[in-house]
């Protein structure tokens, strides 16, 4: 998604126009409106702190307070976003909106009303990563054994992520990984589509 990009480049007055030119181009329902606002609170806390010179990892307690408000009731865009900083970041989880009661997963899936891309099947962000990535796929063919799968550097398969819908996101808890460059793979009945790397700061 375009302002995650935007958020992993710290380029905070283009994520807000993008967030200010929705209205202009577009009209917009009262739930969208909501949700374009909360989307720029979370620009704007995002920008609070990468301004102080901390990383997503070093949030002070009004902010992660600030979070937790912005996911409270919601699983928009800027809920799940901040839901999923509190998540591996902070230990604060929820349930997805799909089931599951009282656990702290350690991969969560929403659907995805559009496609990734014409060509990639597969998108990382952000990327790099720090406590967390969300990897969007699209496959073209029903879900065979499908699979995403994290390598090393050699290859070396690391974790695996069964894949259930044709399209979808997974969020992964790159803590579980050392700093360096890794590989993303999407697998669908034995067949290689689509791979991209991925990089985990320090």
């Amino acid at each position: 998604m375009e302002i995650l990009t935007y958020l992993q480049q710290d380029n905070f007055d283009s994520a807000f126009a993008v967030m200010d030119r929705l209205p202009v181009e577009f009209k917009l329902s009262e739930k969208e409106v909501s949700e374009k606002d909360r989307t720029k609170q979370y620009i704007g806390l995002v920008q609070g702190w990468r301004n102080a010179g901390r990383s997503d990892a070093e949030l002070n307690e009004g902010e992660v307070t600030a979070l937790q408000a912005l996911v409270e009731g919601y699983y928009v865009c800027p809920a799940e976003w901040a839901q999923n900083l509190l998540c591996f970041g902070y230990g604060i989880c929820r349930a997805p909106l799909s089931g599951g009661e009282g656990s702290q997963p350690m991969f969560m899936r929403k659907p995805v009303s559009r496609a990734v891309g014409s060509t990639t099947m597969l998108k990382l962000s952000p990327n790099p990563a720090d406590a967390w990535v969300a990897i969007d796929y699209r496959l073209e063919a029903k879900p065979d054994e499908a699979r995403l799968i994290v390598r090393d550097a050699t290859g070396r398969e690391l974790d695996q992520i069964p894949v259930s819908q044709v399209e979808g996101q997974a969020v992964y808890d790159s803590r579980r990984l050392a700093p360096g460059s890794y590989t993303v793979d999407l697998v669908n009945a034995g067949k290689h589509v689509d791979a991209q790397k991925l990089v985990v700061r320090p």
